[in-house]
């Protein structure tokens, strides 16, 4: 009769008696002599912004994708990494996967797949006196209150970002704020 107990730090034995935690089990690695650890782990669900190891049941997000740290056993997630455009003048993503037009930067749509091109983007100030109306940017919009822009991205994205709510208004009932 087999009277193992999982815990915390013990949450499966392998065949040899050796125990590992939880952690390790389901890992796309071979923890146990006999692999025991990886079996019934089933098909792993991918979302859209998940990645598959090579040669792996692991799964990492995309945001582990060329961050400097090998997630995947084989080092997959750190290949083909960027680490300076071919050509000059061109905007490197943060994420070190894409390199793009200088032109194409806060241009109101996102070309990097982190939408590193589209933060820190300098933003029009409401003028001081009401008499001249904001004019936005291509790519953005006036909030109803007309004291600032938001991009055209933003509008209806689930996230409040003019201070007046306008940019989750009228979108279908879904995000409607």
């Amino acid at each position: 009769m087999d009277c193992f107990k999982p815990t915390k730090s013990c949450r499966h034995r392998c065949d040899n008696g050796h125990c590992i935690p939880e952690t390790f089990l389901c890992d796309g690695e071979r923890d146990c002599s006999d692999g025991s650890d990886e079996e019934g782990c089933g098909e792993t669900l991918l979302t859209h912004l998940d990645v598959m190891c090579r040669g792996s049941t692991l799964c990492i997000s995309q945001t582990q994708l060329c961050d400097t740290l090998r997630d995947c056993p084989d080092g997959f997630d750190e290949e083909s990494c960027i680490t300076k455009c071919p050509n000059r003048g061109e905007f490197r993503c943060k994420d070190r996967r894409k390199c793009i037009e200088r032109s194409l930067v806060c241009d109101g749509r996102a070309h990097c797949h982190d939408g590193s091109d589209e933060i820190g983007c300098p933003t029009i100030a409401a003028p001081t006196s009401q008499t001249a109306p904001l004019k936005c940017r291509m790519g953005s919009r006036l909030c109803k209150d007309g004291r600032e822009c938001v991009l055209h991205s933003h509008v209806c994205d689930g996230e409040v970002d003019c201070k007046d709510g306008s940019d989750e208004q009228d979108c279908g009932g879904e995000f409607d704020f």
